[in-house]
């Protein structure tokens, strides 16, 4: 059976009692490393961001480019609904950038594929 220390107690320099003084205390919400920058709780938002970025060279390969410009357009909705339903996981920026980046990345890689038909079609 535990036996619990008398209230004096807890104020000594011993870290594992002071935490006892605050377990029934509100808790505050945790911050993280980055500051709040980086929404690692909204998976889609974060993967849709980066695939934006990487999206800038894949939309130069005819075919590809298209696929995986509008699966980028798709992850950002999806972390924007995310974001919306649970405003803790926050990264409605990055889902912005994901959509937009992932529309000027279909448009240019619908370009692309003209031009290369057209040049196709020409010889």
């Amino acid at each position: 059976m535990a036996r619990t220390l008398p209230v004096a107690y807890h104020t000594s320099k011993n870290p594992y009692l002071k935490e006892k003084l605050y377990m029934n205390a509100p808790q505050q919400p945790e911050g993280d490393a980055t500051g709040g920058v980086i929404p690692y709780k909204n998976k889609h938002a974060l993967i849709g961001y980066y695939m934006s970025v990487g999206g800038l060279i894949m939309m130069c390969i005819p075919g590809v480019g298209l696929i995986y410009s509008i699966a980028v357009i798709v992850l950002g909705f999806k972390g924007l609904k995310n974001a919306k339903e649970h405003p803790e996981v926050k990264g409605q920026v990055h889902c912005w950038v994901a959509i937009i980046g992932g529309a000027l990345e279909t448009l240019v890689s619908l370009v692309w594929i003209v031009v290369m038909v057209g040049a196709f079609l020409d010889k």
